[in-house]
């Protein structure tokens, strides 16, 4: 297999990260993130009037959340942890705080020890 190259200009799916217990922590365990997705969903009211007519709404945003296949760091490294917390920087925006509330353990004999997880937004770090 021939030596992969990059000059720079060309942007990876595939970043590190590294899960903290909390966000003033300085060491926690690195993950290896692919198929990093961004949601940010919104909510609604719809008004209506006595006969049910439609008479206004309200839109409002919804909790932001990201999902991503985490692949161990190295082979001694541990599961996630639920609680644990992260920074990811969504496309266009900045390095934003995200907290792990969920993950799936896939497990297949012909690909790595992965794990798919959900973060989302702390809303106050």
């Amino acid at each position: 297999m021939s030596a992969n190259f990059n000059d720079g200009s060309i942007p990876y799916g595939s970043v590190t990260l590294v899960l903290l217990a909390t966000t003033a922590a300085t060491t926690g365990t690195t993950y290896v993130a692919d198929s990093i997705e961004f949601h940010e969903p919104s909510k609604e009211i719809l008004r209506t009037n006595q006969l049910d007519e439609p008479s206004g709404s309200l839109d409002y945003n919804d909790f932001a959340r990201a999902t991503a296949t985490l692949q161990r760091g190295t082979s001694t490294s541990n599961a996630p942890t639920k609680g644990y917390v992260c920074q990811l920087t969504p496309p266009g925006g900045s390095a934003t705080w995200f907290r792990l509330f969920d993950f799936t353990t896939p497990q297949a004999k012909d690909q790595a020890h992965t794990f798919n997880v959900t973060f989302k937004k702390i809303i106050t770090p």
